[in-house]
């Protein structure tokens, strides 16, 4: 992958051998056997993204610090793309996919030229193991590139970026079964080949899920090594003057 001054390097290989060798260190720690195994899922921090080509294979990926698109995203506040994106996707162009995706596209054509499919962090891991290209509204809308209201990828940002919308994975709610383990993670992981693999979400919802923060215009704290803010709404609210992400 490439690199750059203020960037982070998301070597996927490297990355998705750390994830197999933690499973099948959980499986031995806990004397679980493979088969007691119900069903696996996947959450990840959010923002950070994995590109593939039309043979499946990770072509590109970054983690959510990347920084290398500031620029671009610059740029989109000045010519008020940025705006746009906000009303509909309630979330900056700091560290999201749009300015990505134009960095991309000005800095590495080649691999531009070669998306065939996008997915966030945890949808990766989903990906490795099931083989399934699918994403949950709490990860998907991380993206900058979700149609908030209809918690379905945004018809117009795609637009803004130069792509089509059949790079974008299948939107299924979080929670539900989407696949299952392929021998070939099976091998890797230690799992049992064939069982179920269900959509997670992302890692401050996943959070508020376990803590049982339910209840709507509650304020909570999802801390650790970061931490974040946030309250629950029955709908969609977007700031109207861009001081609140919401996702």
């Amino acid at each position: 992958m490439p690199g750059a001054p203020g960037s982070q390097v998301f070597d996927t290989g490297r990355n998705w051998k750390l994830i197999s060798h933690c499973v099948r260190e959980a499986l031995f720690a806990g004397s679980i056997e493979p088969s007691q195994i119900k069903a696996v899922s996947a959450s990840s921090m959010r923002d950070g993204m994995v590109l593939y080509d039309a043979r499946e294979k990770e072509i590109w990926a970054c983690p959510n610090v990347d920084s290398r698109a500031a620029e671009e995203a610059r740029l989109m506040v000045e010519d008020g793309s940025a705006e746009k994106i906000f009303s509909e996707s309630g979330d900056w162009v700091s560290i999201t996919a749009p300015p990505r995706f134009l960095w991309i596209r000005r800095n590495r054509p080649d691999i531009f030229r070669r998306i065939a499919h996008m997915g966030m962090l945890s949808d990766w891991i989903l990906y490795r193991l099931s083989g399934r290209f699918v994403t949950d509204p709490s990860v998907g809308s991380n993206s900058a590139m979700f149609d908030l209201k209809r918690r379905r990828w945004s018809r117009a940002i795609p637009e803004l970026c130069g792509l089509k919308d059949e790079i974008f994975p299948e939107v299924v709610e979080s929670g539900n079964e989407v696949g299952e383990v392929t021998t070939n993670a099976a091998i890797e992981t230690g799992l049992s080949p064939r069982t179920p693999v269900v959509t997670g979400g992302g890692d401050t919802q996943m959070g508020l899920l376990g803590i049982g923060a339910g209840a709507t215009n509650r304020i909570t704290i999802v801390g650790g090594s970061f931490w974040q803010t946030t309250v629950l709404m029955e709908k969609p609210l977007i700031d109207k003057k861009i001081r609140l992400r919401t996702l």
